[in-house]
Order: C-alpha cells, then sequence, then structure tokens
C-alpha cells in the first residue's frame, strides 16, 4: 500500500473548502439525487460524494454503504487529487501498488473497482470527489466517464449556490447590524445633542426676555448670535437624521402604484400658495416601485419648486415618458433659477445655492442628496437644467 500523497498548496486548499461550510453538514436531497444517478449510470452498488479534511474524508451523500466518513490515508480519492485533469479509474485494486494492503480492500469491505472525479472549485483546489465503487473487477466505458464529469460539475454548481445562499445571510446579518447601529446613532444625535441645543436657545431667548432692559446693544447682539448659532445647529442636526433615515431606513419593496391618484395625494399634502398651480399628465400608468421611495423624492422636487419661486404667477409641471426599459419624469417650474456654476454642487449633502435665502426657508440642504440617493438606490438616474431667473427642470429616470 502506498499512502496518498499531500498536495503542495494543502494549506490553501483547507481553507478553501472551509469557506463552503459543507463538511459534517446534513444530508441534502439534491446531493443524494446526485450520487442515485452515478449508481445507476455506472451500474455499480456505492456511489458516494466526499470532501476530504485535514485526516479523513467525510460522505456528504452515499448510496450503499453505512460508513460517514473513513481516514484519508486509505482512501482513493487522495490519490486523485494530485492529477484532478482526469478522473482516477481502479479496475482491480488487488494489482494496483497503491492498494495492495489497503484495508478497504483487504478488509470487509472487498473493495475492487473505484472510478472518482475530482471536485474542483473555481480557484483551482481539490475539496473532494464524486465517486463509484464495486466489490468485483469493473470498468466505465467512455459515456459513463462523461456522466460522472457532469455530475461532478452540478455537485460544484451546488457548493458554489451553498456558498452564495450563506454570504447573502451573513450579509444580510452585516446589514441589519449596521441598520441597528445607524438607529441608535440617530437616538444618540436626537435625544444627546438637540436636546441641549435646544436648551441653549431657550436660555438665549429667556436671558434676552428678562434681562432686555439692563443689557446694551453688545449683549443683544451676543445673545442673538448664541440663538442664531444654536438654530442653525439644531437644523444641521436635524438635516443628518433626515439624510439617514430616508436613505438607510427606506422601504424598497416594489408594488403597483396608480400613479395618476399617487401624485395627486403627494400635492394635497403639500403647502402651496394661492398664487402657484401645479399640473400632472391627463393619463398616467400604472408603475410598479417603491412608494416610499417615490413619494419622498417627488416631495423633495415639488416643495423645492414651491419654496424657490420669485414670480406672481407660479407653476411646477410634472410630464411623464417611457421607454421600453425605463420610466422618465420631468419637475419643471418657473422659479428663480441656478446659476450655471452652482449645478454641479447642488445634489451634494448640505450644499446650498444661497445660504441666506436658504435660511430663510428654513432648508437643511439635504432633500436633493436625498433624492439623488434614493434614485440612484433604484438603479436611475437624475440630471438638472437651470436658467437663472427663468426656471429649473429636473429630470429623472429609473428602470421598469
Amino acid at each position: 500500500m502506498i499512502p496518498p500523497p499531500i498536495p503542495e498548496n494543502e494549506e490553501e486548499r483547507l481553507s478553501a473548502l472551509q469557506t463552503y461550510n459543507i463538511m459534517d453538514s446534513l444530508p441534502e436531497k439534491d446531493y443524494d439525487n446526485l450520487t442515485k444517478i452515478a449508481s445507476e449510470i455506472c451500474q455499480v452498488p456505492v456511489a458516494l460524494i466526499t470532501f476530504m479534511g485535514r485526516e479523513r474524508q467525510w460522505f456528504k451523500s452515499k448510496v450503499g454503504v453505512d460508513l460517514s466518513e473513513n481516514q484519508r490515508n486509505f482512501t482513493f480519492c487522495a490519490h486523485g487529487m494530485i492529477d484532478t485533469e482526469e478522473p482516477l479509474v481502479v479496475n482491480d485494486a488487488t494489482k494496483d501498488p497503491r492498494f495492495v494492503g489497503n484495508p478497504l480492500v483487504t478488509g470487509p469491505f472487498q473493495v475492487r473497482f473505484y472510478a472518482g472525479v475530482q471536485l474542483v472549485d473555481k480557484a483551482g483546489f481539490p475539496l473532494g470527489s464524486i465517486c463509484v465503487l464495486d466489490v468485483k473487477k469493473n470498468e466505465l466505458n467512455q459515456g459513463q466517464l462523461e456522466t460522472l464529469k457532469i455530475l461532478a460539475q452540478q455537485v460544484i454548481r451546488l457548493l458554489e449556490l451553498r456558498k452564495t445562499i450563506t454570504d447573502l445571510e451573513i450579509s444580510k446579518e452585516n446589514l441589519l447590524r449596521t441598520n441597528k447601529q445607524l438607529q441608535e446613532y440617530d437616538y444618540v444625535i436626537s435625544h444627546d445633542l438637540k436636546a441641549p441645543l435646544r436648551n441653549m436657545k431657550h436660555l438665549a431667548e429667556a436671558i434676552n426676555e428678562i434681562y432686555e432692559d439692563k443689557l446694551d446693544e453688545k449683549g443683544k447682539k451676543y445673545l442673538q448670535l448664541i440663538d442664531e448659532t444654536a438654530t442653525d445647529a439644531i437644523s444641521y442636526v436635524t438635516g443628518i437624521l433626515n439624510y439617514s433615515q430616508a436613505t438607510h431606513y427606506i422601504d424598497v419593496l416594489k408594488e403597483k402604484i396608480e400613479f395618476d391618484n399617487f401624485l395627486k395625494t403627494i400635492i394635497r399634502q403639500q403647502t402651496i400658495p394661492d398664487h402657484i398651480t401645479i399640473s400632472i399628465p391627463d393619463q398616467l400608468p400604472v408603475i410598479e416601485g417603491s412608494k416610499a421611495i417615490l413619494r419622498q423624492i417627488f416631495s423633495n422636487l415639488i416643495n423645492n419648486a414651491i419654496k424657490y419661486h420669485d414670480k406672481k404667477e407660479g407653476w411646477v409641471k410634472i410630464n411623464h415618458t417611457e421607454n421600453k426599459s425605463q420610466h422618465i419624469f420631468q419637475v419643471s417650474d418657473n422659479g428663480c433659477g441656478i446659476p450655471k456654476d452652482k449645478l454641479g454642487s447642488i445634489f451634494s449633502l448640505f450644499y446650498m445655492v444661497n445660504k441666506a435665502d436658504a435660511k430663510d426657508k428654513k432648508s437643511s440642504g439635504v432633500g436633493l442628496s436625498i433624492v439623488k440617493n434614493l434614485i440612484t438606490e433604484m438603479g436611475g438616474n437624475i440630471k438638472v437644467d437651470s436658467t437663472l431667473g427663468i426656471g429649473t427642470t429636473f429630470s429623472f429616470s429609473f428602470p421598469k
């Protein structure tokens, strides 16, 4: 008997095997079906799907034996790991010097015939084998060997699928953990930062009210500065919370949306001055998408169009077109417009074209950043065209 050689890259091979989390896993019908096919096609009593650990060979699936594992030094499969290109076929083990004296041959199992194909992963590591055995001398024809190779490919596909599912589950757990941490972070911001900022603002207001007669102009100016600074800080913190909640916790579940009623509902929820009109197309299709995401997008764009108007008669127009793969929307207005040199920055978080004007309108500079991120989340794109003093058009698209 000749013990099987150890591959040069054995440690790397064992690490690759570990990534599939297959050793000692529960029986699975998909694997059992493949061993049954191997046994039937090759007309032998024993068929195995095995994986090779450091010191043992473990049977993921088996037909014709009661064992669940074997010592690596006694296995036929370990010899096949040296040359993974071709099946290892032993027609008569009693005449093969590698297996003369092997307990599998001389003992109660009386193995005489073996044929196995290595299970090789994408990186080229042999993880185990699918093999057939017999208690009498035997041989396989070319068709049977080719079928065994095809079955080996199917085992690898099952392994890769298993690994993908495991990775997705890990990613889901990490995402849930991250979201929980973000929620805790939001709680800290909301309660541990906003509260003292509000107290600072209220204290400045109280001091100004109580000691107004005793304060000189310089003192009043300092109090006003404290009040404005606290107000700006609260607005900044609120912006962070709104951005975090809108881009991390949004529901992306798709559903069929009757867009005519959907847009009308969003418009009814806006505070619209009497001199501004909002129009939508007469006929809008039923669109499949996330109501939560689309509500955020349209609410922000419509609100911005209303907020930054400067005409006696203002209007906001929503248009829709589509092609085979995309829905395309435009939200246009005849407001104050955006300077050309500012267009490249308006989707940046906390960016404000005119900080003084934004402050008067209680804008935190996060709305358009939220819009861009949500459209990107849907696999879409957004762009803006604007002429100062004339108006602005936001055009965005997303897949059907």
